[in-house]
């Protein structure tokens, strides 16, 4: 029998600057605290925040984790990741929201 992977999703807000250059693909990586125990294949729900730090409804980029930098060398501080991101191949995010649920997929709480 296949063990079955669990699929995590983190939803994290990202501000504006950060998020277009992730929607124009020149940004390919995040800086997070990590309160959540990023892992490689999670996947990233990112919001964008507008300038007064309010959510932009409908404006969401789904991202997969493909590397796991840990802090503590190389000028990141402990406690803190470099998280490297793919895109998810979807053609658009609704759909990448539905597959990622038809996968079984569980949001990671906050912290």
């Amino acid at each position: 029998m296949k063990a079955t992977t669990l699929v995590r999703v983190h939803e994290l807000k990202t501000v504006g600057e950060s998020w277009d250059a992730l929607d124009l693909h020149v940004k390919r990586a995040e800086v997070r605290f990590n309160d959540r125990d990023f892992r490689v294949d999670d996947y990233l729900v990112l919001r964008r925040l507008d300038d007064h730090g309010a959510v932009v409804p409908d404006l969401g980029l789904v991202r997969r984790v493909m590397h796991v930098f840990e802090g503590g060398r190389f000028g990141i501080e402990p406690g803190y990741v470099v998280l490297s991101l793919a895109m998810t191949g979807y053609q658009d995010q609704q759909a990448a929201f539905e597959a990622l649920r038809a996968q079984g997929a569980r949001a990671v709480p906050g912290a």
